[in-house]
């Protein structure tokens, strides 16, 4: 059997199935959302955006995607250059 010719409902099934053991590998337990609301999609959207909004609070809101901080690297620079011609 191929994953092409595997059922929709089989796939969706595995793919949710992979999902939550992400969680419990990558999160500590009190960031696992509780099982009643794993099928729940706008219920795990909200519990995650309370974990983020937990998280920056704990530990100063700084994001990996805020760039504000970054300064320029000469040496990166002139990389980039040998890079680009």
């Amino acid at each position: 059997m191929s994953i092409e010719s595997a059922p929709a409902e089989f796939v969706n099934a595995l793919n949710h199935a992979l999902t939550i053991l992400s969680w419990q590998e990558n999160l500590i337990s009190e960031e696992i959302p509780p099982f009643w609301m794993w099928h729940l999609d706008w219920e795990i959207s909200a519990w995650f955006d309370n974990v983020k909004r937990k998280r920056d609070a704990k530990y100063g809101g700084a994001s990996i995607d805020d760039d504000s901080e970054s300064k320029e690297n000469a040496l990166f620079d002139d990389f980039k250059k040998d890079l680009t011609g």
